[in-house]
């Protein structure tokens, strides 16, 4: 795991074009700067320096690797998750500004239709609220 190269293209296969690593030496500077930008793009601090991949310590390699997927895939569920919450806005925005439109009509048998819809959009939303640490 010391060859720079096999480092981004993991981060580069959470986080696309993230590090390029055409222009980068494969040397400890350039491994660390791979390492702090895990650090910053998951907001937490990993204790591996450049010296321990290249030192090739099993134990910490083995944790840092089950650390870097777990981060990582909690990453990409909660990019997945705030798409999906933003999605649930624009229908129930969506539905609301319909069904203003029919009040004025009176058509029931839409408006109960549109009524379910933003309810069930305020459900997903709550529902995505709890699961994840979303905000409004």
């Amino acid at each position: 795991l010391s060859d720079l190269r096999v480092l981004c293209s993991l981060i580069n296969y959470f986080v696309p074009n993230l590090i390029p690593t055409e222009i980068l030496l494969n040397d400890r500077w350039s491994l660390n700067l791979a390492l702090a930008i895990i650090d910053d793009v998951l907001c937490c601090k990993s204790n591996l320096s450049s010296e321990d991949l290249i030192l090739a310590d099993e134990m910490s390699i083995c944790a840092f690797i089950c650390y870097f997927f777990l981060v990582f895939f909690k990453y990409h569920q909660s990019e997945i998750a705030i798409r999906r919450a933003d999605e649930m806005r624009r229908r129930q925005f969506n539905a609301s500004q319909k069904l203003r439109k029919l009040d004025e009509t009176n058509i029931d048998e839409d408006k109960k239709q549109l009524e379910q819809e933003v309810s069930e959009c305020n459900q997903e939303l709550t529902n995505l609220r709890k699961r994840y640490d979303l905000r409004s």
